[in-house]
């Protein structure tokens, strides 16, 4: 709560708030809609032509196409490593008794 001891920090806070409580009451008497149409991401599709509308498996598959799929191997981790080499000394070591 420091941060509303500063008269400058407080006074944002409270313009931001002020517009937040706006925003909500429009959104009460007419729904939620798109301040501006012509700027949402339909709106710029339908008037673009260099642009079409996808799903996400067409994504998926037109990325696995240009990338192909790759395929890391996983590091094996040092001290499983070394865990099986102390088993394998300490059966050595039973064997020879």
């Amino acid at each position: 709560m420091a941060y509303f001891d500063s008269p400058k920090n407080k006074a944002m806070w409270n313009k931001e708030l002020a517009g937040l409580r706006a925003e909500k009451q429009e959104r009460a008497k007419n729904g939620y809609q798109a301040r501006n149409a012509s700027k949402s991401v339909n709106g710029a599709a339908k008037n673009n032509p260099r642009r079409r509308k996808i799903n996400l498996k067409e994504l998926e598959r037109i990325e696995m196409e240009a990338n192909g799929v790759r395929r890391v191997k996983r590091p094996v981790k040092q001290r499983d490593l070394v865990k099986t080499n102390q088993v394998q000394k300490n059966e050595q070591k039973k064997a020879t008794l």
